[in-house]
């Protein structure tokens, strides 16, 4: 299975510690959200981020020209649009963990491959079936192809994205400037994504961005209490009411 689908489905999923305290991200390396840093060199592949798995992505320009293999502790991704079931061979043999990709343009026999992360570009422009008809196929994340711009972020981007989301069950992943600052991270969090891509240059804003997302404010549950309803406006069974209930009130 694909290392990054597999953080991007555990993110947000921390369990609320005692008093509201987040735990220390020293012992507990799950994040609310992923990030992913876009590079073209290969010199970031010996880089080690504290307590942040090393998630990387190549453009297509760099990705075809790569002939290494990707180490171990890595995991990369790459973006080719026009993905063909020969190119995701050849990368999954460079050890390449995911790839996004264009479905409009792309061959439908890569959905074949199950041990790569498959991840389609998905436009706003998109109808709610069209999301929901892809989602449902054999793949695993989708990156959403909108720029939501510098903070502060307007409504506008987020009831986008938020339509995207609301009519998909995987994990989505969307673009973003390094500078963004940590309320609207909470926002984008809030509405569901799991994932972040941003250039890796300067690296000072890249780290700033992993610490800022770490110390993003614990996520309110947004489940509803049904039973917390009154007793008193519940449906009453009516087996319950034998002819015992009502003999009292003859008497």
């Amino acid at each position: 299975m694909s290392k990054l689908i597999d953080l991007l489905e555990k993110a947000g999923t921390q369990s609320v510690p005692i008093l509201g305290f987040r735990p220390d991200t020293e012992n507990n390396n799950k994040s609310d959200v992923v990030s992913i840093g876009q590079i073209s060199e290969k010199k970031y592949f010996s880089k080690k981020v504290k307590n942040q798995p090393n998630v990387f992505l190549l453009s297509e320009t760099t990705s075809s020209n790569l002939s290494f293999k990707i180490p171990k502790n890595i995991i990369c991704g790459m973006q080719i649009n026009a993905l063909t079931k020969n190119e995701i061979q050849r990368i999954q043999k460079l050890g390449i963990d995911f790839v996004i990709f264009d479905p409009t343009v792309s061959e439908a026999s890569i959905l074949n491959e199950p041990n790569i992360g498959k991840i389609p570009i998905v436009k706003n422009t998109n109808s709610e079936e069209q999301n929901r008809a892809l989602t449902e196929l054999p793949v695993d994340a989708i990156y959403i192809d909108y720029s939501i711009g510098k903070s502060p972020i307007k409504f506008e981007p987020i009831i986008e994205i938020q339509k995207i989301t609301n009519s998909i069950e995987i994990p989505s992943i969307i673009s973003c400037e390094t500078s963004i600052e940590i309320s609207d991270l909470e926002t984008i969090r809030n509405i569901g994504v799991r994932g972040i891509i941003s250039s890796i240059k300067p690296e000072t804003d890249f780290d700033r961005l992993i610490q800022n997302i770490n110390n993003l404010p614990l996520q309110k549950s947004n489940e509803k209490n049904y039973s917390a309803i009154s007793p008193g406006l519940q449906e009453s069974n009516e087996d319950e009411l034998n002819d015992d209930y009502f003999e009292d009130f003859d008497e």
